[in-house]
């Protein structure tokens, strides 16, 4: 079977800490900066912040619902955190790199979004991956610039 992926990359200016703390926290932080056009619910099941945390999502993509479950690890601490479907494999890395000098007041560091998934055999797997990725990306550029104007505010 085939790999399929989405990225998406936003520069945003903030320390880089600042952005990982914010993502890492899926109890007061992250539930904040997910569209909620399509992400209806996230109940967390354990933990909360970081590694070990494992939660669940609601999802409606323009018609298609579906919930994932979610287990969070830091392979990269402070750089690099990530989800993987319990169920499917799927898993969602979110990589935060500095730019220029951490304590700058104008500090900017760029974040990724980073989806792969086993694409599923044959033509229509193919196109499935494709419109999939379409549409992730459009989600995964409104959620950087979510994060980008809550990371504003607090």
């Amino acid at each position: 079977m085939a790999t399929a992926s989405v990225q998406a990359s936003k520069q945003i200016n903030q320390p880089a800490s600042k952005i990982y703390g914010a993502i890492a926290d899926y109890q007061k932080h992250h539930p904040n900066f997910l569209p909620r056009n399509y992400f209806k619910k996230l109940e967390i099941e354990s933990g909360g912040v970081g590694a070990g945390t494992i939660f669940k999502a609601d999802m409606d993509v323009y018609g298609n619902k579906s919930t994932l479950r979610m287990k969070v690890t830091e392979p990269q601490p402070g750089r690099v955190i990530q989800e993987t479907d319990l169920a499917s494999g799927l898993f969602t890395t979110f990589t935060v790199e500095p730019l220029g000098a951490a304590q700058s007041p104008a500090a900017q560091s760029k974040v990724t979004i980073t989806t792969q998934w086993q694409q599923p055999a044959g033509l229509k797997g193919w196109l499935q991956s494709k419109v999939q990725a379409f549409f992730m990306g459009r989600i995964y550029k409104e959620e950087l610039d979510l994060l980008a104007n809550y990371l504003e505010k607090i």
